[in-house]
């Protein structure tokens, strides 16, 4: 499956290591492929989700049949489980948008919007990583898929692909609050123990 074209509308430009220094610059490069400012290609999923078509009466409320930000957010997140290490997300023949940190998804009367775009179902979701995981986590006994009804309601179908190509964001945008810190610290008040 070939994925081409497309842009985040909405990514934070996170520079690379130093050339110079070659202990980090395979780090530079992880962190440019996380951070979705770099094209990327590998194995993985198409995951595609659909309004349900099932009959209900006439009186029933369909909106238990549309694919919600729930739904997508579900998937979405089963996918990193399952060890996903880059997405995009398109309407059927629409463009694709790559799945950043900064990618905001909420309902919309027309479909999803995914930042400043609506993309009106069906919904495709391309992940890199490997298949047999991914797919493992999304319809685990008690993932969303089942828990939410996907599968059951024909609303969820998914592929595997030898090779996806995805996008790279655009990195027109600077954070306006988050700058590089002088040294890896703990943030202040934080009682964690997450690593």
């Amino acid at each position: 499956m070939l994925v081409t074209g497309g842009l985040c509308l909405a990514s934070l430009a996170i520079p690379a290591f130093p050339q110079g220094a070659p202990a980090r610059r395979g780090q530079g490069v992880a962190a440019n492929v996380w951070a979705g400012i770099t094209s990327v290609e590998g194995p993985g999923l198409i995951v595609t989700l659909k309004d349900s078509a099932q009959d209900v009466p006439a009186e029933s409320d369909r909106d238990h049949l549309r694919v919600h930000e729930q739904d997508l957010l579900g998937v979405i997140n089963s996918l990193k489980a399952g060890g996903c290490e880059a997405m995009a997300i398109s309407s059927l023949r629409g463009k694709w948008y790559r799945i950043t940190f900064t990618t905001a998804f909420r309902d919309d009367d027309n479909g999803i919007r995914v930042n400043a775009t609506v993309l009106k179902g069906p919904i495709r979701i391309a992940a890199i990583g490997d298949p047999r995981l991914m797919k493992a986590e999304l319809f685990r006994r008690g993932g969303v898929v089942r828990r939410s009804g996907l599968e059951a309601l024909k609303m969820i179908t998914v592929t595997t692909e030898r090779t996806i190509r995805l996008p790279a964001a655009p990195t027109d945008r600077q954070p306006q609050h988050a700058r590089p810190a002088p040294r890896v610290a703990e943030p202040r008040g934080a009682d964690s123990d997450y690593n």
